[in-house]
């Protein structure tokens, strides 16, 4: 036990050495419709009042009871022009407990009501973790004829642990997703299009990453490495030792940007094919013996992950000397016991 704890421990602060180095988007998603509905004891749909047209009283439960249900949002003019077309639409909020602050989710139209009443029937399993039927169900509304339901489904799919994307039953429309790449309103949504469109297959040409890549390398973020992730995906180990030899081992990007991308051979080290693994594995070992100042880098993010394919030779780094932080040699330090321990656990 405390042999484990230690583990725990060591795991913790190889995390926390740096705040971008654990998350693999670098970015928060904003909260989606189910996030926001799991978190919700009370949620209701509504519409403005026809005595105040400013104010929302019009109430219908969902969730929760009826007492106290008083909305303090006003009805922009944008929703009322909307709601006084469409007789059937609401307008749907949601909050914690009786006294929170009611939050507004998503106009609900026929289509995103259909969805909603998917989300109700389904929210007592998916807050119990039932994650793989959740985000089965945002990827079969990839394709949906409406705007708003297609950008919910990207939202929520944008939570998904990329190696459970990955093995979603996905059909990408490569022209639909790059047709809105540069819109700003919806700049939140360009990295899950980016990793999406690195799962369609051939229908995407390789250049759209590696030259997106080439311009977003002076800078770290969810973009960079969705660009980054979708190149290897769709070029496999060909692409992942260019994004080494390119990318990786250019000094002149930033620390966040360089860990980000060894981030990304991380992940595709463990999620990719046996070629793409063990191209990634021995890439990676040229590179840190180039530049050890990679090293730390690189232990964090293998040792997050419980991959200990480096751990001899960052070991022999720093027996060299070619680590001289002595940060890096504490995290460094703490992968290649992290490594040793997980060898005697195995060989007992």
């Amino acid at each position: 036990m405390l042999r484990r704890t230690v583990s725990l421990a060591a795991v913790s602060v190889l995390c926390a050495s740096q705040a971008w180095a654990c998350a693999f988007h670098s970015y928060n998603p904003q909260i989606t419709f189910v996030e926001r509905l799991l978190g919700s004891e009370h949620i209701v749909l509504a519409r403005p009042s026809k005595a105040q047209p400013f104010r929302f009283a019009e109430i219908e439960v969902l969730e929760g009871t009826a007492d106290y249900v008083d909305i303090p949002h006003l009805v922009d003019s944008n929703a009322r022009r909307r709601l006084a077309a469409n007789p059937e639409d609401h307008i749907l909020f949601a909050r914690d407990g009786a006294y929170g602050p009611w939050q507004r989710v998503a106009y609900v139209n026929d289509a995103m009501g259909d969805v909603l009443d998917v989300v109700m029937e389904e929210l007592p399993e998916w807050e119990m973790g039932a994650d793989d039927e959740r985000f089965a169900y945002f990827a079969s509304l990839l394709n949906h004829p409406d705007k708003e339901v297609h950008a919910l489904a990207l939202r929520e799919l944008d939570l998904a642990d990329y190696s459970l994307l990955r093995e979603l039953s996905l059909e990408v429309d490569p022209a639909r997703l790059t047709s809105r790449l540069g819109l700003r309103s919806e700049a939140d949504l360009r990295p899950i299009r980016v990793l999406l469109l690195g799962l369609s297959g051939d229908r995407v040409d390789q250049t759209f990453f590696e030259v997106g890549l080439a311009k977003s390398s002076d800078y770290s973020g969810g973009l960079l490495g969705a660009l980054a992730m979708a190149m290897i995906e769709h070029g496999g180990s060909a692409a992942a030792l260019r994004l080494v030899n390119n990318h990786l081992l250019e000094r002149d990007l930033s620390p966040a940007s360089r860990e980000l991308l060894i981030e990304v051979l991380a992940i595709h080290g463990t999620v990719g094919d046996e070629d793409t693994r063990d191209t990634i594995s021995s890439a990676l070992g040229q590179a840190l013996r180039k530049d050890p100042q990679l090293v730390a880098m690189a232990a964090r993010q293998l040792g997050a992950r419980w991959d200990w394919s480096q751990s001899a030779l960052i070991s022999e780094l720093m027996r060299s000397g070619a680590v001289k932080s002595p940060l890096d040699m504490l995290v460094a330090t703490q992968y290649v016991a992290l490594a040793e321990e997980n060898a005697e656990l195995v060989q007992n």
